[in-house]
């Protein structure tokens, strides 16, 4: 070979080997990029904000991707309902309807649930509101009316669903599955009542306890098929039809 073609041929080596470096140098540094961002999910503070003046937090518990967060109530009456935000005020927000349990004056109550993966070095959690079992409520006043919109359709829901529910007990063994299955289809397709169509959440409750009820009675309607003792599926029936019968009462104070 000779000279000028050697030399062409070793300044073309020495490029790709200079390529290869560089290239190599590159995915090294978008790696190491990559690693130096992932903190570790539990190196986080989570912040508790309320705006309620008496649901108070006594202990919270970082447990893996979970948190356990325990509440006591210290207003002089039951708490029936409460909002909070796992997420901060901008994000979704969880809302357990207790009714017909409560938190009764000075007691605790755990809620246990996931906080969302964002980056950073805080998770907020707010507190919004908690309704009394006298219907009065405290904290945030759209959340008050948001949560009691949302209950008043859960119990124009038990209204309707009860006497449907009645309809199942009063017939005879052999009745049972044809009733509950009749029950199903009638309670699918309930009008929404005048009072829901206003409101969104209204509305939002009463399907929400049609859809409850109908997963109740799809369970019992398997277990029938199943084999199980008609008497102990009439006594979960019973136990669910007075279940809604409670939560009616309040839609009719």
């Amino acid at each position: 070979m000779r000279k000028p073609e050697r030399l062409i041929w070793a300044v073309m080596v020495l490029v790709v080997f200079i390529g290869v470096i560089l290239s190599t140098g590159a995915i090294t540094s978008r790696t190491s990029s990559q690693e130096t961002n992932q903190n570790p999910p539990d190196q986080f503070k989570i912040v508790v904000r309320s705006f309620t003046q008496n649901l108070k937090v006594v202990d919270l518990k970082k447990e893996g991707i979970r948190v356990r967060l325990k509440l006591r109530n210290d207003y002089d009456k039951a708490i029936t309902a409460f909002s909070f935000s796992p997420a901060g005020p901008s994000r979704y927000s969880m809302e357990p309807d207790l009714f017909p349990e409560m938190i009764a004056p000075g007691q605790t109550y755990e809620e246990v649930f996931m906080l969302p993966s964002d980056s950073g070095p805080e998770r907020v959690i707010v507190i919004g509101a908690v309704i009394f079992d006298d219907e009065t409520g405290d904290g945030d006043k759209a959340r008050i009316t948001r949560m009691k919109d949302y209950r008043l359709g859960k119990r124009l829901g038990a209204t309707h669903i009860v006497p449907h529910l009645q309809r199942i007990l009063n017939g005879s063994d052999e009745q049972l599955l044809p009733r509950l299955q009749e029950a199903k289809l009638a309670i699918r397709y309930l009008p929404i009542p005048a009072q829901a169509r206003p409101s969104f959440h209204v509305e939002a409750g009463f399907k929400t306890a049609v859809e409850h009820i109908l997963m109740n009675l799809e369970e019992i309607e398997t277990d029938k098929q199943k084999g199980a003792e008609d008497s102990s599926l009439r006594h979960r029936l019973d136990r669910i039809k007075e279940r809604e019968r409670r939560k009616r009462l309040v839609a009719n104070r």
